[in-house]
């Protein structure tokens, strides 16, 4: 408390030292009266023995111990006042700071939302998730009914086994209009294992997961409010999901959203009401992985001891008791190869960080490589303006200061440059938050995201902030230093001083240099990949292409009412001005969704082979009129081809490569489920999982010829195809009362939403590396304008011995050509190192791609030289009889 009263009450603390100190001095000069000595010499000798009162004062002060708190509040002031004689330097150096923390603040705050922010749960960091590694790729959490029951029985290392799985119900409340609603069926116990308690009412708990218990349904805190204004009497309504009675028992806290980071659930039902919602079941399914699994492990097990006995029981158990429950015994079943995956699930299931993980750390280095960039162009302006302060540092040091506190005084305006750069950069990561938060919203399955300043991410940019005012002030502020205190104060040293700071800013600008070339590939690689992405050769044409999704699962029809509403759906639509045709799909192209299946194939010799991991697609007539795939051989379908007539097939041509070689496949047949198909036509090859796929054998089905008719409406329109979207949601409600529209938008839209990653990639790297370039071109002209500004006298002496304007125009552009070359041969054998873990993110071109590294050294060449252009401009005008005078 003493310290503080020292600290806040200094003004009447100094007052009281000095009058008590003045008081010693007078007591003194009092005793030496007494003595018989003058006056005048009293106070002479009283003087000598104090030696004077500031040194006593600041011994007092140092005993107080707040003068390091007030030399620092001195500073910040001198600081402010020094920073605001140079208003362009402080715009100029607070504006690349902002630009740079903002950047990396922005990235940050999603890595956060993404991957470090723990689930609002008791105890996140206990929680384990469960996937399968299939040997495809990155695993995923997708288990069968059968696995839950046995993970959940047999294990003894976790509190319990919770599952849930998404759906989307049609939700209905009184008379209202139904609303497609973001479900999750859960296990009874997935809310008390994580502890998630209910702001009204209560949860789903394990009484309600049972056979004949009640009906009941959990709302999120975000729904509740969206869809009944947060009214407490919701409590005991009647929802319908479905078509299916269910009450509304509670609301969850306004924290929990759902396991699944940017998937915001809104509605909760117990997993035992999934065979009465859904047609086929997949609970009943025998080994259909549907399930997320998550586990709790108990008090006093690790980690370790968890995934040690998971993995055993997965291969030693589920797999083969699924493998029974599928009667397939085969030694060689593509399952028996599986192996379990046990990670940490604190932040929730893996999907979105498995999906952009990867993205978002190689943004944050780019992002952190611009911050550097940044960071050399605000070092190369200290050193400037040290170098003009020469002057004012060896005073300083001169009248007795000591070097660490000069030092400390030029960090100070640092630290200030600094703070102001973070302060406007979180108001640019706060917009370029919004920005990116749109990438992740067009994606297939849009992800939201809640990014809002907190402790973490403030705590983030400060640090950010004093790592950058150290990285670019320190330097300058111990060459500031040194120099001043070599040099007198007539100016010796200065030569010397001059040639020093000239080395070290060359360096830096080459610095600043290669981490631009170091971006520039970067962007290069990611924008080539994303173009090679847009402009590969799909097998379809996916412009003017509208999709409109139905769900016909509520609509009660038989299956020829269904084909008979459908047909006359296709023949209004096809009807409609400005649509060249319209079909029907149950998967359109790169949707993300699929099936494949294995076939027999039955040759013209009878032999009859097996296919397998053939995909099948079920299509109306005029589909591959309406995408633009052409057919080979052969017909396509018609509405001749009905139900009770022969089944027909049409197939791809790498299933026709693959499977039947150089014979024709025309009038062949194959097999599945018992049914014979005759193969009527060869179409091309067309993508449809994901455009880096390989395509795959393909079957196509006619959609009319099956039980089950439903999917989506594919319309060719002669313009845009949202213009007609209105039109196109009236005729189906028109034809097809019954069925309900999940969903509307464009061919084009889909096929972006699959490149998400890409495109997020492509174009804040390409920004990232237009900014960094832009301040390496900055940062280029100001040391050249300044070398050309010191080096005055001498351009005067040689101009004044003959040298042409144009041999000093060439002499600055050397040098500019010299630093950015030097800069270019560094960072190219850098870039050339580090692309190399880039390989998986590239697509159609390899990570030292020849045509992107020499597009790239000469942007940053023609860069440097223009940027050097206005100050050889300058240098080749000087007047030598003014130049000369300058010294």
């Amino acid at each position: 408390m003493r310290w503080w009263r020292r600290l806040l009450g200094r003004r009447r603390i100094e007052a009281e030292l000095d009058a008590e100190l003045r008081d010693h001095v007078e007591r003194q000069v009092a005793d030496y009266m007494r003595a018989g000595v003058t006056e005048p010499e009293a106070r002479r000798r009283a003087r000598l023995e104090f030696g004077g009162l500031e040194p006593v004062k600041e011994q007092c002060r140092d005993v107080r111990g707040t003068r390091v708190i007030q030399e620092t509040v001195q500073d910040v002031r001198y600081a402010c006042r020094v920073l605001r004689k140079s208003p362009g330097f402080m715009v100029a150096a607070v504006t690349s700071l902002a630009l740079g923390i903002g950047a990396n603040t922005a990235i940050f705050s999603l890595i956060d939302a993404v991957m470090l922010k723990s689930l609002p749960v008791r105890e996140p960091d206990r929680l384990i998730e469960l996937l399968t590694d299939r040997g495809g790729g990155k695993p995923f959490n997708a288990f069968s009914s059968q696995a839950l029951v046995h993970f959940r029985d047999h294990q003894t290392t976790l509190d319990g086994v919770i599952a849930s799985t998404n759906s989307r119900f049609f939700v209905g409340f009184d008379d209202a209009p139904l609303e497609m609603a973001k479900g999750q069926y859960v296990t009874g116990d997935f809310f008390p294992a994580l502890s998630v308690p209910a702001l009204l009412g209560r949860t789903i708990q394990p009484s309600d997961d049972r056979h004949g218990a009640a009906r009941v349904a959990v709302l999120s805190y975000a729904y509740w409010q969206r869809r009944f204004g947060g009214d407490p009497g919701v409590l005991g309504r009647r929802m319908t999901l479905d078509d299916h009675a269910f009450t509304i028992v509670g609301v969850t806290a306004p924290a929990f959203r759902g396991t699944l980071v940017g998937q915001n659930v809104d509605v909760w039902i117990p997993l035992v009401a999934e065979p009465l919602l859904r047609k086929e079941s997949w609970t009943a399914s025998a080994g259909y992985k549907w399930l997320q699994l998550l586990g709790r492990v108990k008090a006093g097990r690790s980690f370790e001891q968890a995934r040690a006995e998971l993995e055993t029981m997965f291969q030693t158990d589920v797999i083969e008791a699924e493998l029974a429950t599928l009667n397939d015994a085969r030694p060689d079943h593509p399952a028996r190869s599986w192996r379990l995956v046990v990670e940490p699930a604190r932040t929730g299931l893996s999907m979105v960080r498995q999906q952009y993980a990867e993205p978002l750390l190689l943004l944050l280095a780019v992002s952190g490589i611009v911050l550097l960039i940044a960071c050399v162009n605000v070092a190369n302006l200290l050193l400037a303006r040290a170098s003009a302060r020469r002057h004012e540092i060896a005073v300083r040091l001169s009248l007795g200061a000591a070097r660490s506190r000069v030092v400390r005084q030029l960090l100070t305006e640092s630290m200030l440059l600094a703070s102001a750069g973070a302060a406007l950069g979180i108001a640019f990561a706060y917009i370029g938050c919004r920005y990116l938060l749109d990438f992740f919203a067009t994606g297939r399955t849009p992800i939201t995201l809640e990014v809002q300043p907190d402790l973490r991410m403030l705590a983030f940019t400060a640090t950010l902030a004093v790592a950058t005012g150290l990285l670019f002030g320190l330097g300058p502020a111990w060459r500031a230093t040194l120099q001043a205190q070599g040099a007198s104060l007539m100016g010796s040293g200065r030569v010397h001083g001059r040639r020093d700071r000239r080395v070290l800013s060359r360096v830096l600008i080459g610095s600043q240099v290669a981490l631009s070339v170091i971006m520039l590939v970067c962007a290069g690689l990611f924008l080539r990949s994303l173009f090679n992405l847009r402009s590969i050769d799909t097998g379809f044409d996916r412009d003017s292409v509208l999709l409109i999704s139905t769900d016909a699962s509520r609509s009660r029809l038989t299956p020829d009412a269904q084909r008979t509403t459908f047909r006359e759906t296709l023949t209004r639509l096809g009807a409609m001005p400005g649509v060249h045709s319209a079909s029907l799909t149950l998967h359109t192209p790169i949707e993300g969704g699929g099936t494949s299946l294995t076939f027999l194939l039955k040759g013209q010799d009878g032999t009859v082979r097996e296919a397998q991991n053939v995909h099948v697609h079920w299509v109306s007539p005029d589909y591959f009129a309406t995408l633009r795939t052409p057919i080979h051989s052969g017909r396509d379908f018609r509405w001749q081809d009905t139900v009770s007539g022969p089944n027909v097939a049409i197939i791809n041509q790498a299933m026709a490569r693959q499977h039947f070689g150089h014979q024709s496949p025309l009038g062949q047949h194959i097999t599945l489920d018992a049914a014979t198909y005759e193969i009527v036509a060869v179409v091309g090859d067309a993508k449809y999982l994901e455009l880096r796929n390989v395509v795959p054998p393909t079957v196509y089905f006619n959609a009319f010829q099956q039980d089950d008719v439903s999917g989506q409406f594919a319309i060719r329109t002669a313009g845009g195809p949202l213009a007609l979207a209105a039109a196109a949601r009236a005729t189906i409600r028109a034809a097809a009362p019954a069925v309900a529209i999940t969903s509307v938008r464009t061919l084009t839209e889909q096929v972006d939403a699959s490149i998400v990653r890409e495109r997020m990639l492509g174009v804040l790297s390409g920004f990232f590396a237009a900014l960094g370039l832009l301040l390496a071109a900055v940062g280029l002209y100001g040391v050249m304008a300044y070398m050309v500004t010191r080096r005055t006298s001498e351009i005067g002496i040689r101009m004044a011995l003959g040298a042409r304007p144009s041999r000093i125009a060439a002499m600055v552009m050397r040098e500019a050509f010299v630093l950015t070359a030097a800069g270019v041969v560094v960072g190219s054998l850098a870039a050339l190192l580090l692309s190399r873990s880039l390989a998986s993110l590239l697509f159609g071109l390899t990570p030292t791609d020849p045509l992107t590294m020499s597009a790239v050294a000469i942007v940053m060449v023609a860069t440097g030289l223009a940027a050097a252009y206005l100050p050889s401009r300058r240098a080749a005008r000087l007047d030598p009889t003014v130049a000369l005078r300058t010294e």
